[in-house]
């Protein structure tokens, strides 16, 4: 490891919209009690995306505001696969080989 970050240090990382060439995350899903997966995300930004869809009715989306504030999440846009992953910020292992205190 390169060297400790903490918490603040992290978030404005992620805000300041630079590539993030190495993110190591754990998983948490309260709703299936399942966990403690490390993730390996490599080449991924803070997606800019404002909505989230919901479904789709006949060429008519539906999309509800998303709750990063209160939830403390942050959607991550994965370059390779252009896919949004949902993370929170404090299960955060390390970022660009600093790791997180």
């Amino acid at each position: 490891m390169a060297g400790n970050i903490d918490l603040k240090e992290l978030m404005n990382i992620l805000k300041s919209g630079t590539k993030i060439s190495d993110l190591k995350v754990f998983t948490a899903n309260l709703a299936t009690k399942k966990g403690g997966e490390l993730l390996h995300l490599k080449n991924c930004i803070l997606s800019k995306q404002s909505n989230k869809e919901v479904k789709k009715i006949s060429n008519t989306t539906v999309s509800k505001a998303q709750n990063h504030h209160a939830n403390f999440t942050v959607n991550m846009l994965l370059e390779d696969s252009q896919r949004i992953l949902t993370i929170h910020p404090i299960l955060v292992y390390s970022i660009n080989n600093y790791k997180l205190l």
